[in-house]
């Protein structure tokens, strides 16, 4: 199981990778042909570039996913414990009007 969901993550975080960095190659020819500039001379500069802010870009997402994570098991956790409170306070309450003469 921890296999597959490593794989699964892996490539999740491949394709992420390759989207940005198409994505932003795309944007960088766009606005180098705006300013008036011949984008096959500098191609190859690109598209080294992309690769290397898509990596770093790839990494600062999953960073934060992890932290995200990690922030919304403490908050389910918490939620959690205030149910279960509640229900014991609903619990007492139901018993004392029972209790109760009419």
């Amino acid at each position: 199981m921890k296999d597959a969901q490593k794989l699964a993550i892996k490539k999740l975080k491949k394709n992420s990778k390759q989207f940005i960095e198409k994505d932003l190659r795309n944007k960088l020819y766009t606005y180098i042909v705006s300013l008036g500039h011949n984008v096959e001379d500098i191609s190859a500069e690109i598209k080294k570039a992309t690769k290397k802010i898509a990596k770093k870009l790839v990494k600062k997402v999953s960073d934060v996913k992890e932290t995200s994570n990690k922030n919304d098991d403490l908050l389910n956790a918490d939620i959690t414990k205030r149910i279960k409170k509640e229900k014991k306070r609903l619990q007492k309450q139901l018993k004392l009007k029972l209790l109760l003469p009419k």
